[in-house]
């Protein structure tokens, strides 16, 4: 059972004793359930959660990543670096930054209903980013959301209970 920490308070001690930031909405979680093993949260070139993922790398949990392509946005696409990466693979720069994602090791899976964008999604196996390149993508981090919350928001996603069993 896991409980949002909503509570300034108790994120901010939660971070000081895991040497991370507050920044991040801690959950807590009662120790006689299983402790989650991935958090989903926005991640992307633009906005690359690198303390978050250490914290979640010691304690054996995994990054997926939420909008992985920047929410489509026309700036992120079209990069650069990505445009340049995209011509030396023959992939377009959605499929360099899916790769990224992957050689990073966060979990995505970007969402698409365009049957030939789900198939070109899948088509990014063929190759690998050099270290160079992947550090080339790291630099272009700007901290940058494209989904922010209010504590309004947090609040009344703890308090939503979705319909569980009117799905079955």
């Amino acid at each position: 059972m896991i409980e949002i920490a909503t509570n300034k308070t108790f994120a901010k001690n939660y971070a000081q004793k895991h040497n991370t930031d507050a920044k991040y909405g801690w959950y807590r979680y009662d120790t006689r359930f299983e402790k989650p093993t991935v958090l989903q949260t926005e991640v992307h070139p633009y906005f690359q959660e690198k303390k978050l993922k250490e914290f979640l790398a010691r304690e054996n949990m995994a990054i997926q990543a939420w909008y992985p392509l920047g929410h489509g946005d026309k700036a992120l696409l079209e990069e650069p670096l990505f445009d340049s990466l995209a011509a030396k693979y023959g992939k377009s720069s959605a499929q360099i930054i899916l790769r990224w994602h992957i050689q990073a090791g966060n979990i995505v899976i970007p969402g698409s209903k365009n049957p030939d964008h789900i198939k070109a999604n899948f088509d990014i196996f063929d190759f690998t980013l050099t270290a160079e390149e992947m550090e080339q993508i790291a630099s272009l981090n700007k901290n940058v959301r494209y989904y922010n919350s209010t504590s309004e928001m947090l609040d009344a996603y703890v308090k939503m209970v979705l319909p569980v069993d009117a799905q079955k």
